[in-house]
């Protein structure tokens, strides 16, 4: 029996009555954020909602929101860009949902949508180092994270397909206005984990004149005879790095005077990375101000705004001079005038882009409720970026296109939607909450499309996404024990110029089995189902391309999602829970060259088609217990897995083909395809020769480029004298790398695996076949499974007597992060990515490694 006939069964026995006693928005004890204004008790969602609490927020180290959310939790992904001061990280819930759009989840911060992209102006001005708007959000300004992905974020409308992440910030307590505050100092060092350049000297055999290319390869063509092996490794012998100080203050001030609850903080930071024009500065402000009024109404009303300026690093960009990087790994063998930088063709010339950011937030909610059964919101919230650009020309002027490039980027989300729920009872079984739901979504996107256009005017593009949801919701109990919600989500919305309105259903059951013994207690069983919508937004990008006409009309892109899950307590200390879930992503966009064959005729140019469906997989586990409790010491420990699986189940036409990476049907996306070669020493010279080295015809399928096995564990220590320690692993694995790097390094031969004569033959191999053969051959494509330390800290507070005008001691916290990292990947980091942010397959190309980082951070007046 298919997996949502099973779902379903529960439904059809609960009937259309019994209740989930939907709770106020401004109401979050034990509830969880299922649509927009809306939250039930957790224990009546039948839908996966992953929680972070305000404790483990303020022990962790983390600098930004995004390393926050960083192995946490089972399905949640964050994947580093890189290891600069301002690169940012992608996230991704359990896998992709569409091809050609992005992948983010929605990212609701007190209701409000807001920007949280991890692609900006740095990208189109040359670089890759990709901030996120995600990381606009300070740590210390947040109460709580709830993570939504599949069924249980189908009602957040367009967009809900990958999921969402809903963040309340910090609201005044009880009591008169207080101060807390947090100072941070951090040290980051780069890891010395880069290879040396490799070449020899030789003689050439027709002529007898020296010569300083005489590879292996070159001595195997009986071109030259070696004299002499060289290396030199101009990032560790002439290192330009640095160790970078970084400092933070987060003040805070929260209260409830005269029954107003505000809070008011102000955070600023100055970050220096480990490069020397690799530095940033940030000054935000956030406050939320909450009251109740007369008529049984509340209001709250919520603020922010932030200045993000930062010099970002020309990593990743092999044209310039300004990449360090490559400047050092695709440089000479000697300690020459340059101290073995490879200069590009263009001694003195650095390009650094600056990069101004201004990000406001500002919302308002209003509730209502004359009686206890009648409750209604209303809200309005507007989220604005304003993205500036430069680049500056250090040096002499080479080219007149590239003088004082300027560009802006403008993003603006209005978030504006209403509640009305009624709740009831049919005798002392059965009750119920009947809700109706409204959001409208307004993006308008201002970008530069073309850049280094003489006369300093990028030609700019423009972009609207329009959405409208209409939602009925049925929330039902039986016995307080069994129970049931089911929804339907009318959501419009323009798909390319064409309006379009479609039904999203979704269903979900959770069941309290009255389970009670010493091994196992507070069972509880839940399944969902649901329908939920992609994002057009993401596919504006799309949007200069004409649709080409097709036999059926264009929908938007959907996935429909089934989930089952376990929850229980072993021992009546362990907590366990797993969730086993199967997506299937339909009505795909992707953008080819040409239109399929047979389906939409012959035309040139490039266009898109919806032709793709996707599948993904998975499960979930995680278990959280103490591991040892003896007098004053107390150990616990929590483990998460997730195993998950990625497929493009359907594709009409030719697949979608790039370096080292394609999208076809039958293999995951952007799945890892390489040209495989075979070798033989025919000769038995223990060298490699061109004709040793026979490249094969097409691609093979060489693995995912995603992982496909995440798992972390963290642990916490209690000793006496208020002494903690804490620890935090983060392990991945299943799937693979390009090492791009290394690949053209051996290219150009001053890899180790070219040159010295102690090179095993299958890496001599590999070396030949990246010199002859064609772009993605096989040979760096690399397995890259790590276990990384992410965290390690030890947190002191102080005696008593320590108290001042806080109110409180203080707490001083000392800490590593990514101090050790396990791996066989051969390459600088396993963890990073060159190309665009979502970007398949992954590739480490000339990216900085993640630094080690010592913290030292003291709190006073914390408040978890």
């Amino acid at each position: 029996m298919k997996l949502k006939k099973l779902l379903a069964l529960p439904l059809l026995c609960a009937g259309a009555i019994a209740s989930a006693s939907a709770q106020s928005s401004t109401d979050s004890s034990g509830s969880v954020p299922v649509a927009p204004l809306t939250r039930v008790r957790a224990d009546a969602w039948g839908a996966s909602v992953i929680r972070i609490d305000s404790a483990e927020i303020a022990q962790s180290t983390a600098p930004t929101f995004s390393e926050l959310l960083q192995a946490r939790r089972p399905g949640v992904r964050v994947f580093r860009s890189g290891g600069t001061a301002s690169d940012g990280a992608l996230v991704m819930l359990r896998g992709p949902t569409s091809v050609s759009g992005t992948n983010e989840p929605l990212l609701i911060i007190d209701g409000i949508r807001v920007d949280a992209r991890q692609y900006d102006l740095a990208l189109y001005s040359g670089t890759s180092v990709a901030p996120t708007r995600l990381d606009d959000l300070a740590p210390e300004d947040i109460d709580r994270i709830e993570v939504l992905s599949g069924p249980a974020a189908a009602l957040y409308g367009e967009g809900a397909s990958n999921g969402a992440i809903v963040v309340t910030t910090k609201s005044g307590d009880g009591g008169p206005l207080r101060l807390s505050g947090r100072v941070t100092w951090d040290a980051s060092k780069m890891p010395a984990v880069f290879p040396a350049n490799y070449g020899r000297s030789g003689v050439v055999n027709s002529s007898g004149t020296p010569t300083n290319s005489c590879s292996l390869l070159n001595q195997a063509n009986g071109f030259c005879t070696p004299t002499q092996l060289n290396s030199w490794n101009p990032l560790e012998q002439a290192s330009p790095f640095r160790v970078g100080n970084s400092a933070r203050a987060h003040l805070e001030m929260s209260g409830k005077p005269l029954g107003t609850s505000i809070y008011a903080a102000v955070t600023a930071d100055e970050r220096q990375g480990t490069l020397p024009h690799d530095e940033g500065s940030r000054l935000g402000v956030r406050a939320k101000v909450r009251r109740l009024l007369p008529a049984h109404l509340s209001v709250e009303a919520v603020g922010s705004w932030l200045r993000d300026d930062a010099r970002l690093d020309m990593n990743g960009n092999i044209a310039t001079a300004s990449n360090v990087i490559g400047a050092g790994l695709l440089g000479d063998v000697t300690n020459d005038a340059n101290r073995g930088y490879n200069t590009f063709g263009t001694p003195g010339d650095s390009i650094y882009p600056d990069q101004r950011i201004r990000h406001a937030t500002l919302g308002v909610t209003l509730g209502w409720q004359p009686v206890p059964w009648l409750d209604a919101a209303v809200m309005t919230g507007d989220d604005r970026v304003i993205g500036h650009w430069r680049n500056d020309q250090v040096g002499p002027v080479t080219n007149s296109s590239f003088t004082a490039d300027t560009g802006y980027e403008r993003n603006v989300q209005r978030t504006t939607g209403a509640r009305l729920s009624a709740s009831y009872h049919a005798g002392a079984a059965i009750g119920g909450t009947t809700e109706l739901g409204w959001e409208r979504a307004d993006q308008r996107t201002t970008a530069p499309l073309l850049l280094f256009l003489e006369g300093n005017n990028p030609f700019l593009g423009a972009f609207r996404d329009r959405s409208t949801s209409f939602r009925v919701g049925e929330h039902v109990s039986v016995f307080d024990q069994l129970f049931a919600t089911v929804a339907a989500q009318r959501l419009s919305a323009p798909v390319f110029n064409q309006d379009r309105s479609e039904w999203f259903p979704s269903a979900n059951v959770s069941w309290t089995v009255p389970v009670r013994s010493a091994a196992v207690s507070d069972v509880r069983l839940r399944a969902a189902y649901a329908d939920a919508a992609g994002s057009m937004s993401s596919l504006w990008a799309l949007s200069g391309f004409v649709p080409f006409p097709q036999q059926r009309p264009l929908k938007m892109e959907r996935t429909r999602e089934e989930e089952v899950g376990l929850e229980a307590t072993l021992g009546g200390a362990a907590h366990v829970s797993a969730t086993a879930f199967r997506s299937r992503s339909t009505h795909l966009w992707v953008a080819n060259e040409l239109p399929p064959p047979g389906i939409y005729g012959c035309c040139l140019g490039a266009f898109d088609a919806q032709y793709a469906e996707m599948i993904n997989s998975g499960l979930e586990t995680s278990i959280a217990t103490p591991l040892l409790v003896v007098r004053d010491i107390r150990w616990t420990g929590s483990l998460s897995l997730a195993l998950l699986h990625n497929r493009v189940s359907s594709l009409i036409g030719p697949p979608e083909i790039s370096a080292y990476g394609r999208i076809e049907q039958g293999y995951p996306l952007g799945g890892i395809w390489t040209v495989p070669y075979t070798y033989e020493d025919a000769n038995q010279d223990g060298l490699i020769a061109s004709n040793e080295v026979v490249i094969g015809q097409g691609a093979q399928y060489a693995g995912p480029a995603l992982p496909t096995i995440e798992s972390a564990f963290e642990t916490e220590i209690e000793l006496p004298g208020h002494i903690a320690f804490t620890a935090h692993f983060d392990y991945r694995g299943g799937n693979r790398v390009v090492n791009f790097t290394e690949a053209e390094r051996c290219k150009f031969s001053i890899c180790r695996d070219a040159v010295d004569p102690a090179t095993p033959l299958d890496e001599q191999a590999a070396a030949v076949a990246a010199h002859q053969g064609p772009a993605g051959v096989e040979g760096y494509t690399r397995d890259a499974a790590f276990l990384r330390v992410r965290e390690i800290a030890v947190h002191w507070t102080l005696p008593s007597q320590w108290s001042g005008p806080f109110g409180a001691t203080p707490t001083i916290t000392v800490a590593g992060r990514n101090i050790a990292t396990w791996t066989n990947y051969p390459g600088l980091d396993p963890e990073v990515n060159s190309l665009r942010p979502s970007g398949l397959p992954r590739q480490e190309f000339l990216i900085p490694p993640l630094p080690r980082v010592l913290v030292v951070r003291l709190d006073i007046g914390r408040r978890d």
